[in-house]
């Protein structure tokens, strides 16, 4: 039976070397009935002290994203916009 509750997690591009096993570990380990698993993909780039730790690209995140959907680990990605218009609004 699921539940009334969500697990959300955020991703960009810097997570690239371990979010598939990351998620992975903590679905198995959370062992909780979530209404959904949701990842809030963040598509801008890496600025600040980000900026330098290893990064790939975006559509190799997307890619493994879309795996682990099919997998079952997590049920959607919603993309951040970093649109100046959307920025405005928060």
């Amino acid at each position: 039976m699921k539940s009334n509750v969500s697990f959300t997690t955020n991703a960009c591009i810097t997570d690239i070397p371990f979010i598939k096993e990351t998620l992975t570990h903590m679905k198995r380990s959370l062992d909780y009935p979530f209404i959904e698993r949701i990842v809030a993909l963040d598509v801008g780039r890496p600025i600040g002290k980000y900026e330098e730790r290893l990064k790939g690209e975006l559509s190799e995140l997307r890619i493994i994203l879309s795996n682990l959907i099919e997998e079952g680990v997590i049920d959607k990605v919603v993309e951040i916009p970093t649109d100046e218009k959307n920025k405005k609004k928060c």
